[in-house]
């Protein structure tokens, strides 16, 4: 049996930035996933986000690690 934790990935989430001219994005945590999709769905789910905050959010692979 296969379980879907052996092809997921751990996914960055990140809030975009709230003030105009501000570039940097406020990283959230990590959720994991089969997809960017999927990340970001049980993100919002976990936190019980309004549609408004749901546009804030970026889902993006992790950077490889040396």
């Amino acid at each position: 049996m296969v379980f879907h934790g052996d092809y997921e990935i751990e996914f960055e989430v990140y809030e975009l930035p709230k003030k105009e001219g501000e570039w940097r994005y406020k990283k959230l945590g990590y959720m994991s996933g089969l997809s960017v999709q999927e990340a970001k769905n049980r993100w919002i789910e976990q936190n019980s986000l309004t549609v408004d905050q749901v546009d804030d959010i970026v889902v993006l692979y992790p950077l490889e690690k040396d």
